[in-house]
């Protein structure tokens, strides 16, 4: 905590209730935010979160400790802390398996390296079969020194795939296309070495993909790393995802159908219908839930797929009033979003999606709905 005075005074506020105070971020370890710290109960008993709830949260990864002195920081046991683990933890019933252990999430493929995948946007034309485009250059790794790739495919091979900068509170507005010679059974079509793009980009990845132990031999099995890829398409024609991000200081959801495939950013939930999956991202969009699904983190980055055995969250009842009207108002706040993302000249951003929301008043009655849903959890 930076600020003449402030550790003492912080820690002077909770008296005896407080053993010992660390702060972190004063240590030289790498990827150490400014606001760790770890706070230990008198004799060890008890564990604390620490609440700004001046502003409706606990400390994030952004947050500034020189801040503290204008919010409400207060201490509160973790078992009974109200940002939204009120009533402790308990698995949702989309957790199956022996003992709770099968998680109904599923993560994206590694579209990587974007100079031999990733299209650059405004750069694909389509004509009599045959896709033209420009790729986007490197940026990660040894992938930087990668300018972007000029090519031809068949048509059938560019995909439009939701990436994680795509996705917004309630859709995602925009996709990104990739070049992905797979059929709709998800596997590699035959042939491909044949059309120079492919040829090309396969032997660039041989050449600069790097010697680690468990670096994928193939560009093919870089992109379907772990089946990652494959999977997506073995689903029914019909099937219904909500889509999440995967980490952040805000969850964004979003209802998607069959056939859409999703990198590694994002995570995808299948839902018995599109009714469940609206349903499932009214929840996850809600604020009333925001602060239990920052709870359910295992560190200050990632939701991963804890929030699944932590929080109850319910499957979609059709006969249940309430779910009902939650999937009916993420639909609203989906056409709302796409609206404003049509007309505003620089589109839906994650912030401006929960604010057309909130402006709109369908967060505040979702919000309700959540509250009546999962007592305990949400806040209102």
């Amino acid at each position: 905590m930076t600020g003449s005075g402030q550790w003492e005074r912080l820690r002077g506020r909770f008296g005896g209730a407080v053993e010992a105070m660390w702060d972190l971020g004063t240590l030289p370890f790498p990827q150490q935010g400014p606001s760790s710290a770890m706070i230990v109960g008198r004799g060890g008993a008890r564990r604390y979160r620490m609440i700004a709830s001046g502003r409706g949260g606990r400390p994030g990864k952004h947050d500034s400790w020189a801040d503290s002195a204008s919010h409400d920081v207060r201490l509160v046991p973790a078992a009974a802390a109200g940002e939204g683990a009120g009533r402790g933890e308990r698995a949702s019933e989309w957790v199956r398996g022996a003992g709770g252990r099968q998680s109904p999430v599923r993560n994206g493929a590694t579209l990587f390296p974007a100079p031999l995948v990733r299209v650059e946007e405004g750069t694909l034309r389509v004509r009599a079969g045959t896709a033209s485009f420009t790729t986007r250059p490197g940026r990660h790794g040894a992938w930087k020194e990668i300018g972007p790739q000029s090519g031809s495919v068949p048509a059938g091979w560019i995909r439009r795939c939701v990436f994680g900068g795509d996705l917004v509170a309630f859709c995602a507005p925009t996709r990104t296309a990739c070049v992905l010679p797979v059929g709709g059974d998800g596997r590699w079509l035959a042939g491909r070495s044949g059309v120079r793009f492919w040829r090309d980009a396969a032997s660039l990845y041989a050449a600069r993909r790097g010697g680690g132990r468990h670096t994928p031999a193939t560009l093919e099995e870089r992109l379907d790393y772990q089946g990652c890829l494959s999977r997506q398409f073995a689903s029914p024609a019909r099937a219904s995802y909500v889509v999440y991000n995967k980490s952040g200081s805000r969850m964004y959801a979003a209802a998607i159908g069959a056939g859409e495939v999703i990198d590694n950013t994002l995570y995808s939930v299948r839902c018995a219908s599109a009714a469940e999956a609206r349903f499932v991202s009214a929840l996850l969009n809600s604020d009333a839930l925001q602060g239990a699904l920052a709870a359910a983190k295992e560190n200050q980055r990632h939701y991963d797929t804890y929030l699944w055995r932590k929080i109850p969250l319910p499957r979609f009842r059709r006969a249940d009033a309430v779910h009902r009207r939650l999937a009916a108002l993420a639909g609203r706040a989906e056409a709302r979003v796409l609206a404003m993302h049509g007309r505003h000249p620089d589109g839906a951003s994650r912030g401006r999606s929960v604010e057309e929301a909130r402006k709109s008043g369908i967060m505040g009655e979702i919000d309700g709905c959540v509250t009546a849903a999962l007592p305990g959890y949400a806040r209102a």
